[in-house]
């Protein structure tokens, strides 16, 4: 069981049934080159607080109280047997925080004092009551398949196309082992597992919680995959964070469509890399077009990350099951990680858009919480993918965040688990918020409107006049006619002629809000300010 705050190091190897409470820290990528790895066999005790180095070995069922801090030449008082001990607690032995008289003259001039851990007592029956882990942390005990192992090597290491898919994620150095992380979801959820001794050096383990691997699991069954394809994340915007983090660079490309969700560039720029737009097919409704993203990628010779929205942000368009297969063909051949954000995925209309594992082995999808269940507060995601291509994410995921939140992930759990209800329950809301623009639409302009393949945004056509300045025509209509739109020249210069409209309101507010949009349309030519807030605009 692990508290709060509690740090494992990359080379510590610990037991069943450990209990580590909230800062204790186990090992350390900051020991010396070399150093013994630290060693907590089952059943032991970690008290908060409590610091291990350099090799320390504590042996099953020891129990350290808060506070003590052992090295591998730290002095340990044995007041039982009356015995100086080094680098090893015996086993059952109860340690507490001690202090002795520094040596030397200085010393005792000032009163110093040297950290002396004492052992006052072996373990008994009221020690083990206070030390008891809680009802429901039971160990696994299946088979190796619950805890996943990996050599960590002895020094940090570039690693020439890791997941096959031209990985670059040398910078984190995707050789470590994987972190502790409560969100990275297990085969088994069910309990609070301990973490099992990883048997050999440089090796460790991952901690695993029911609650928190039933999140991920589930959310990788709906994809026809296992529990250790998916990495849980800080909602769906941490996942595209890592994933460009992962796999882009200095000198590297990242192909993003135009027009697409903001972030897309922004996840690309911040891991050093450059983001490449890619044509969709304004003809149909600004889907996917698989022959202007191919023409694109043989233009980016260092492209390394591709990211499609499907459903899209700001267009709600998505992308026929043919146009994913040859993006997915198009990327394995040149070894480029593909992307799918298919976070709207559940709010379709006419027909549930496909998903890039419906037509394909390899690629990243990445959904959450926040549209189809209506909880963007959680901040719940998850990335989902063959397991052997995650080990660059759990890496940038465990040194951004170390984990995602337990009772959001509890708490995300417990609607996945009854997702049929809330999907249809999600979809006739915005159904019904849908029907209001229409008919608003259609009673106020005299037009109709498509639903988007999913989403709740309307990618509205702006007049002609608009279009030199789609941002100043948008202020005003702020301005003036007190409805907010978000220019389309905000997610590239693909969505010059048009502007994102949310229909997330209520179904009154929808309409009144079409009523006035169409009456500014009607009654002014545009023009206003200038173009270059238009993602300052967006980002509001």
């Amino acid at each position: 069981m692990v508290d709060s705050h509690a740090l494992v190091g990359s080379c510590a190897q610990i037991g069943e049934r450990v209990h580590l409470s909230a800062a204790a820290q186990v090992g350390g990528v900051l020991e010396p080159a070399g150093a013994r790895p630290v060693v907590v066999e089952d059943e032991a005790f970690v008290g908060g607080l409590v610091g291990l180095f350099e090799g320390v070995i504590v042996r099953k069922g020891a129990v350290l109280a808060p506070g003590v801090l052992l090295t591998g030449s730290t002095v340990i008082y044995d007041l039982v047997h009356g015995t100086e001990l080094r680098r090893e607690v015996p086993p059952g032995a109860v340690v507490v925080p001690g202090t002795r008289p520094a040596r030397g003259d200085f010393a005792k001039a000032h009163g110093l004092m040297l950290s002396a851990p004492m052992i006052v007592k072996y373990k008994d029956a009221k020690t083990s009551a206070a030390t008891a882990l809680e009802e429901r942390c039971v160990e696994h005990r299946s088979s190796d398949s619950d805890v996943r192992t990996s050599e960590a090597p002895r020094r940090h290491r570039r690693v020439a196309d890791p997941q096959g898919v031209g990985g670059r994620a040398s910078r984190l150095d995707a050789a470590r082992p994987r972190r502790a992380d409560l969100g990275d979801a297990g085969r088994r959820p069910r309990g609070i597992g301990g973490v099992r001794d990883a048997r050999r050096r440089g090796a460790m383990a991952t901690v695993r919680s029911r609650d928190a691997s039933s999140c991920g699991a589930r959310s990788a069954r709906a994809y026809g995959r296992g529990a250790d394809d998916v990495v849980v994340t800080n909602g769906a915007q941490e996942a595209l964070y890592v994933l460009a983090q992962a796999f882009a660079g200095e000198g590297d490309a990242v192909l993003v469509p135009d027009p697409g969700f903001v972030g897309y560039a922004g996840v690309a720029k911040l891991a050093g890399a450059t983001p490449v737009t890619y044509a969709v097919a304004k003809n149909d409704r600004f889907r996917l077009d698989a022959k202007a993203f191919g023409e694109a990628l043989a233009r980016t010779p260092n492209a390394k990350l591709a990211i499609l929205g499907h459903p899209a942000n700001p267009t709600g368009a998505g992308a026929s099951a043919e146009a994913l297969r040859e993006v997915a063909r198009l990327c394995a051949d040149r070894n480029v990680a593909l992307v799918s954000d298919e976070v709207y995925r559940e709010l379709w209309f006419e027909k549930r858009p496909p998903s890039l594992f419906d037509v394909a082995e390899n690629g990243f999808v990445v959904s959450s919480v926040s549209k189809g269940y209506g909880s963007p507060g959680l901040r719940i995601g998850w990335i989902c993918a063959r397991d052997r291509d995650l080990g660059p994410i759990r890496v940038v995921h465990g040194y951004a965040v170390t984990s995602t939140s337990i009772p959001s992930q509890i708490a995300a759990t417990a609607m996945i688990e009854r997702s049929e209800a809330i999907f249809e329950s999600s979809r006739a809301e915005v159904y019904a918020r849908f029907e209001a623009l229409r008919s608003a639409f259609a009673e106020f302009a005299g037009t109709d409107v498509a639903p988007p393949d999913g989403s709740f945004y309307h990618w509205h056509p702006l007049p002609e006049v608009a279009h030199h300045d789609p941002v100043g025509w948008c202020i005003r209509m702020r301005d003036e006619a007190k409805v907010v739109l978000i220019p389309g020249l905000a997610f590239g210069e693909g969505g010059r002629g048009h502007a994102r409209l949310s229909f997330a309101a209520q179904p009154e507010q929808v309409r009144e809000g079409v009523r006035r949009l169409v009456a500014f349309e009607r009654d002014n030519a545009g023009g206003g300010a200038t173009g270059e807030d238009a993602r300052e605009v967006a980002s509001r």
